[in-house]
């Protein structure tokens, strides 16, 4: 019995050393399960934390894209108003252009007409400075004057004979029915 006593003692060691070895390691294993069911749950509190700080950075992004679109579309609208002012003052800075290239061509025209009269006028100026000169324009114009009445003269007896005598006979260019008539009354003595 000696070894079968020693074969329940040493089974008996076996065993309460697999028990305790259990029950330490069971110890082990539930403080451990302890441990991580305490770490599942700060990352579960982490995680719900994560999630609504992800939920309010949303709403806060959704917001801000809000008032960036509002923006945009304000800034949109000013840019087309500005453009629209941007084509408006090109079209005016066109039609002023042109005005200003008409204005300096009309300008050089004047500039030109100006000369010329300046030189008529130092012409006349020397012209009339000495009396020869001064007779001689006289001369020339009451020349002038004279072919303007007879002209205006023909132009008068050509729109006459154009017109006609209205029934009239005409005698080397008199009219006949225009007589003059002259009564000389002399007083018997």
């Amino acid at each position: 019995m000696n070894s079968k006593k020693w074969g329940l003692i040493l089974g008996g060691i076996v065993l309460m050393g697999l028990t305790i070895f259990s029950l330490v390691h069971y110890y082990t294993l539930l403080d451990q399960n302890r441990i991580l069911q305490r770490l599942v749950r700060s990352y579960d509190k982490r995680v719900v934390d994560l999630e609504q700080a992800k939920k309010t950075m949303g709403e806060q992004l959704t917001q801000e894209k809000d008032v960036l679109n509002l923006q945009l579309k304000e800034t949109l609208e000013q840019l087309k108003q500005v453009t629209g002012e941007l084509s408006g003052a090109r079209g005016k800075i066109a039609i002023l252009e042109k005005d200003n290239s008409d204005l300096l061509q009309m300008q050089k025209e004047l500039q030109i007409k100006v000369d010329l009269i300046a030189q008529d006028k130092a012409a006349l100026e020397a012209k009339f400075n000495s009396l020869e000169e001064l007779k001689k324009a006289i001369r020339d114009l009451k020349i002038k004057l004279r072919q303007e009445r007879i002209a205006r003269r023909k132009e008068t007896t050509q729109r006459q004979l154009i017109e006609g005598n209205r029934g009239y006979l005409v005698y080397q260019g008199l009219l006949t029915s225009r007589g003059k008539v002259k009564i000389e009354v002399i007083p018997v003595p």
